[in-house]
């Protein structure tokens, strides 16, 4: 398996064409399932952090998912 780092740039322009609207549609739909699951936390009291906020706890988790992704993919997220 080729890993995304191996890519030359022609092959990374062309892999976001190929992908990129399936990488942002998920990318999308964990942002509102995760939302979802934060504010059900807040609503339910099950969270011990004081000042817990929706906005935070997904901005912190898409952080961890975001630490694990190439920069370029990253990027390419931030850029659309």
């Amino acid at each position: 398996m080729v890993m995304f780092a191996d890519f030359t740039r022609n092959e990374r322009t062309s892999y976001f064409s190929d992908h990129g609207e399936a990488l942002l549609q998920s990318r999308a739909e964990a942002r509102a399932a995760l939302e979802k699951f934060a504010a059900t936390l807040k609503a339910c009291g099950a969270h011990e952090r004081p000042g817990f906020t929706v906005e935070g706890a997904v901005a912190k988790w898409f952080e961890a998912i975001d630490n694990d992704l190439p920069e370029e993919v990253v990027d390419y997220f931030g850029a659309v």
